[in-house]
């Protein structure tokens, strides 16, 4: 009967334990600005779709492939108005699913005030940290992945287009990327959405800008 209970007690305890990440020691980078840079990343984020009424949390959630076998989790998190920076790396092997990130933050005071539609965040996987950002994953202030929309935040002077290719098809389509005009918009001005049902069936996804009489191209393959 006791081992009965002990064998009931370490399931019960497996199946309601969550995964949680921790950043890597020294990899935690974490800014503040006074005086507002101008960022000159163009992809400020890529999120699910969630009722952002709410202030932010402390830790969100990112979605990690089942198939991957990349070492690292890579983010970056910025707010609207360009005065917060979150950039850490984490340990991923062995890791798949939905996973709790903790985010070691020293702003929680001066990020009270903030809801999470003023912050966004930025997920990679690879195997070196100072690789380029290649293989993008979906993140979320909440554990709840099921929204039927995928957003893209850009930090875009010109005019964007999501541009994306059905990987049976070959078919190309594009959507226009909407300026945000509610909020600060520093770090992130436009956002691009496209639904999960397109994003599943597609093999190639790209931003293109319209600079001058030229087109620019930043691919993002996104792995779901």
């Amino acid at each position: 009967m006791k081992n009965h209970f002990t064998i009931f007690l370490i399931l019960f305890c497996t199946l309601n334990s969550s995964a949680q990440l921790k950043p890597i020691q020294n990899s935690l980078s974490e800014t503040w600005y006074d005086k507002v840079p101008v960022s000159g990343e163009i992809r400020a984020g890529l999120m699910t779709e969630v009722d952002c009424s709410e202030y932010v949390k402390g830790n969100f959630f990112v979605k990690i492939p089942t198939n991957h076998n990349s070492k690292f989790l890579n983010i970056d998190i910025s707010s609207n108005d360009g005065r917060y920076l979150y950039t850490a790396h984490y340990d991923i092997e062995g890791e798949h699913g939905i996973i709790e990130v903790i985010r070691d933050t020293k702003f929680l005071k001066k990020l009270s005030t903030y809801k999470c539609s003023d912050l966004a965040i930025l997920a990679w996987i690879n195997d070196d940290p100072k690789e380029e950002k290649e293989s993008f994953v979906l993140a979320n202030w909440e554990s709840n992945f099921e929204s039927e929309i995928v957003t893209i935040f850009l930090n875009s002077s010109n005019k964007a287009i999501l541009y994306y290719e059905n990987k049976d098809t070959k078919k190309s389509s594009s959507l226009p990327c909407q300026t945000i005009s509610d909020q600060a918009n520093v770090a992130f001005n436009c956002q691009c959405q496209i639904s999960m049902e397109e994003l599943e069936s597609t093999s190639e996804v790209s931003i293109v800008q319209r600079v001058r009489r030229s087109q620019v191209r930043h691919p993002m393959k996104i792995k779901l």
